[in-house]
C-alpha cells in the first residue's frame, strides 16, 4: 500500500481531513468527483487535466472502506491485486454506498479481473494507466450509471403509478360489489311493492266499476288509479334495467324508449328545477338494437347532465332530440350547463375517469354506454352544444326491412324462453309525451 512518501509534496505535508470533512482539493458534492484510494499520486497525475476535460475531477485518498463511507464519490478508481488485501473490504463498502467501481489491474492478473467482477466493479481497466483512456472509461461508467439510475426511477415511478392504479380499482371493486348487493335488495323489494300496487289500482278499478259505489270521490279515486299505474311501470322499467344484458337487435320505437327513461327521472328533474325537451319526429324510422341497453344509455346521459346542472347552478334545460340519418339514428342529449373542458374531452370514454367528487361517480358511465352502443352496432360520440353544455349523441342502426323475417323468429324464441310471454318495452305512457 502506498505510503505519504508516494504523494506529492504539497498531499503529503497537508493535513489528514476529519472523518466527514471533504479533503483538500476536492470538489464540491454537487459536482462529479473520481476518487482513487490506493494509487500512487505520480501514476495519476498526468490523468488529472485528461479527467478534468471531461468535467471530472480527481482525489485521492488511502486504501480504507472509511474514504468511501465519509463522503461517496461518483466513481471510486480501485487497484485489485494479491497485494492489496485491502481492496476487497473496500470493493464491499462501495456496493454497500452504492458507488460505482473502476477496478485497476495488472495486465497479467486475470484473477484479479474476475475477482473485481464478481464483486461488483463496473469496468476493470489494466494498468499502465493511457490518460485519454482512463477518461473516456470514468466517462462512460458514469454515463452508463446515470441512464441506469433514470431507468430505475422511472420503473420506481412506473411501479408506484401501478400501485395507486390497482388500490384505484381494489377500491372501486369493493363500491361495485356493495352496490351489487344493494341491486338485488332494491330488485326484491321492488318486486314486492309492485305486487302491493297493483293490489291498490285493482281495488280503485273495482270501485270506479261498482254502479252501487255512489257518494265516493271518483276524481281522488281516478287519480290515484293513475299513480299507482305510473308507479308499477316505474318499477317495471328498473327491474328491466337489473336484467342481465342481451344482444339481442330486435326493432324499438325510440319514441318509447325517450318517453319511459324520461319517466323513471321526472322525480329528480322536477326537484331540482330542470326543464327537459324532447324534439322527436312523428314518423321516426323503428330502430335495431337491445331496448334495455338503449334505455340504460339515455338514463345515464340523462342523469349526467341532471348532475352537471345541478352543480353549475341547480337549475337549466336538458334537450333530447332525434332525427334520421342515411341507415342509423341519432339521438342527442344536450344541456345549457358547464360543458365539458378540452383537457377532459380526451379523457371522457376513459374507464374510470371521473371529473365528479369523491364518492359521487364511478367513471364507468360513459365508458360503458359507449361499449353497449358499440354491442349493438350503434356508436356514442361527444359533440358540440347547441345550448352551451355537453352533447352526446347516440347512433343506433336503423331497422331494415330484410330484418323483419329474422326479427320476428327472434322475438319468437324470446317469448318461448321467457315462458311464452313476451313483455314490450314500451306501455300507453308513450303517447303522453310530445313527439314533435
Amino acid at each position: 500500500m502506498p505510503d505519504s512518501s508516494a504523494l506529492s509534496p504539497s498531499e503529503a505535508q497537508a493535513p489528514r481531513p476529519e472523518a466527514g470533512e471533504p479533503a483538500p482539493g476536492d470538489v464540491p458534492a454537487s459536482r462529479e468527483r473520481v476518487l482513487a484510494l490506493g494509487v500512487a499520486a505520480e501514476e495519476l497525475e498526468p490523468c488529472r487535466a485528461a479527467l478534468a476535460a471531461r468535467g471530472l475531477e480527481l482525489g485521492l485518498g488511502p486504501l480504507e472502506p472509511a474514504a468511501v463511507r465519509a463522503r461517496p464519490p461518483a466513481l471510486l478508481l480501485l487497484p485489485i491485486s494479491p497485494h492489496e488485501p485491502d481492496a476487497v473490504a473496500v470493493l464491499r463498502a462501495a456496493r454497500e454506498a452504492d458507488v460505482p467501481v473502476l477496478a485497476l489491474t495488472e495486465p497479467a492478473e486475470r484473477v484479479a479481473a474476475e475477482t473485481a467482477r464478481r464483486l461488483g466493479a463496473l469496468a476493470v481497466l489494466a494498468r499502465p494507466l493511457e490518460p485519454g483512456r482512463l477518461a473516456e472509461v470514468c466517462e462512460a461508467v458514469l454515463r452508463a450509471r446515470a441512464d441506469e439510475r433514470r431507468h430505475a426511477e422511472a420503473l420506481r415511478a412506473e411501479l408506484a403509478g401501478a400501485c395507486a392504479r390497482a388500490e384505484a380499482y381494489r377500491h372501486q371493486a369493493a363500491r361495485n360489489e356493495r352496490l351489487a348487493t344493494l341491486g338485488y335488495l332494491v330488485a326484491a323489494v321492488s318486486h314486492e311493492v309492485g305486487n302491493c300496487l297493483t293490489g291498490i289500482t285493482g281495488y280503485c278499478q273495482l270501485l270506479l266499476s261498482d254502479p252501487e259505489a255512489e257518494g265516493l270521490p271518483r276524481p281522488e279515486l281516478e287519480r290515484i288509479e293513475a299513480e299507482g299505474r305510473r308507479a308499477v311501470r316505474i318499477i317495471q322499467s328498473m327491474l328491466s334495467l337489473a336484467r342481465e344484458p342481451s344482444s339481442r337487435r330486435e326493432m324499438i320505437d325510440l319514441a318509447a324508449v325517450v318517453a319511459q327513461s324520461v319517466e323513471l327521472l321526472h322525480y329528480h328533474l322536477s326537484r331540482q328545477r330542470i326543464q327537459l325537451e324532447t324534439e322527436i319526429p312523428e314518423r321516426l324510422p323503428f330502430g335495431c338494437a337491445d331496448p334495455s341497453q338503449v334505455q340504460q344509455i339515455l338514463l345515464n346521459l340523462l342523469k349526467n347532465a341532471c348532475q352537471a346542472l345541478a352543480a353549475h347552478r341547480g337549475a337549466g334545460c336538458i334537450r333530447v332530440r332525434a332525427r334520421a340519418c342515411e341507415r342509423k339514428l341519432e339521438v342527442e342529449v344536450a344541456d345549457d350547463g358547464p360543458g365539458i373542458p378540452e383537457p377532459v374531452r380526451a379523457h371522457i370514454f376513459q374507464p374510470f375517469f371521473t371529473t365528479k367528487g369523491e364518492g359521487e361517480g364511478t367513471g364507468l358511465g360513459l365508458a360503458l354506454s359507449r361499449d353497449l352502443a358499440r354491442g349493438f352496432g350503434g356508436e356514442l360520440r361527444l359533440a358540440s352544444s347547441p345550448l352551451g353544455g355537453a352533447c352526446f349523441v347516440l347512433e343506433i342502426p336503423q331497422w331494415q326491412p330484410e330484418q323483419e323475417a329474422s326479427g320476428s323468429g327472434a322475438r319468437a324464441a324470446g317469448a318461448a324462453a321467457a315462458g311464452g310471454r313476451a313483455e314490450p318495452l314500451a306501455d300507453e305512457t308513450a303517447g303522453a309525451y310530445n313527439r314533435t
